[in-house]
């Protein structure tokens, strides 16, 4: 499994714990002490990365930052 940061400060300092009473993962980071579980976590339709910063939308996919300059890229004429 990838490593997963903080939706917060996008720090790698964070637990996890299975929730069985609501089928999610709580993660708590130990830098910030946000707390989220794995619905609010964004990633990448392209890539698969965990979007951390500014999510960006093309012809609807949510895209990190990255692909959403290559596709653009790619698009311009």
């Amino acid at each position: 499994m990838d490593k997963i940061y903080c939706i917060n400060c996008g720090s790698d300092m964070v637990e996890s714990n299975y929730n069985y009473s609501t089928a999610h993962t709580d993660y708590e980071c130990q830098e910030c002490g946000e707390k989220f579980t794995n619905v609010d976590i964004t990633f990448c339709e392209d890539c698969g990365r965990q979007i951390v910063e500014e999510e960006f939308v093309f012809l609807d996919e949510i895209l990190c930052k990255d692909c959403y300059n290559k596709k653009l890229d790619s698009w311009q004429v």
